[in-house]
């Protein structure tokens, strides 16, 4: 626990640190959450933009978690504190999954933001069934969690940064928008990522049906077995062979 508790107080201290430059990325999301939603907007269909808006909230935690999980391998790779942490007991993968932190604040900026806009446009966003749009975001950044340090594994493998895997950023953009209904999430709730974004979408029109959220529920819990047999196969390689990353000297 106390390894827990300073990866905590670690990314606690730099989200204070790096707040401007947090809240810089934060509304470069807002810009492309705006920028799509306008189109509703600007045709009338002001109805589609709460469960729209909730599809594109659950992208920036996607997105996110490439940049800020996986990317920061790169970062502690070049101060070499890859090396120094595992030398002190403390696994690389405990230190990324601390990342969740400012991960969850640069998706609420970004919210925050997207809301008051909207607000002071004096468009309407209702958000019906907000326990259940919660319910789906905690297994959305579950699975957002687990995608980054599954990136940040394959840059730690590889030498390739992890963000450069990433396929599920501008991939899961464009289905952020499209129509949902609870037959076609059935069919895709299986899909990782893409699930829970579309779930926190449609949870957002209607309360979603709890064979849904138990088969998210699964979804989401099958993956982390994945991701430790992961990290263990990683974990003991670095100890073999060292990190493939490029550092400095």
């Amino acid at each position: 626990m106390g390894r827990t508790r300073a990866v905590i107080w670690l990314h606690a201290i730099r989200a204070r640190r790096y707040l401007l430059s947090m809240i810089s990325s934060s509304l470069t999301d807002t810009l492309w959450i705006v920028t799509l939603l306008l189109g509703f907007v600007l045709s009338g269909k002001t109805q589609l933009l709460a469960e729209n808006l909730l599809g594109l909230i659950a992208w920036t935690i996607i997105s996110n978690s490439a940049w800020m999980i996986s990317g920061w391998v790169d970062y502690l790779g070049v101060l070499g504190l890859i090396e120094e942490h595992e030398a002190r007991g403390t696994s690389v993968f405990l230190v990324l999954t601390g990342r969740i932190i400012p991960l969850l604040l640069s998706s609420g900026i970004t919210s925050t933001i997207t809301l008051i806009i909207f607000r002071i446009a004096g468009a309407e966003i209702a958000i019906h069934y907000p326990i259940h749009v919660l319910l789906t975001l905690i297994l959305l950044v579950v699975q957002s969690a687990v995608y980054g340090l599954l990136l940040g594994a394959l840059a730690l493998k590889t030498g390739i940064p992890g963000y450069m895997f990433d396929i599920a950023s501008l991939a899961f953009l464009g289905l952020a928008l499209m129509p949902i209904n609870e037959e076609r999430l059935s069919q895709i709730i299986f899909v990782p990522l893409l699930g829970p974004q579309l779930a926190t979408k449609l949870a957002g029109q209607q309360p979603l049906d709890s064979h849904l959220l138990f088969l998210l529920f699964l979804t989401t819990l099958l993956q982390i077995p994945i991701l430790l047999v992961v990290i263990k196969k990683v974990s003991r390689d670095i100890q073999k062979t060292g990190i493939k990353i490029i550092g400095e000297l």
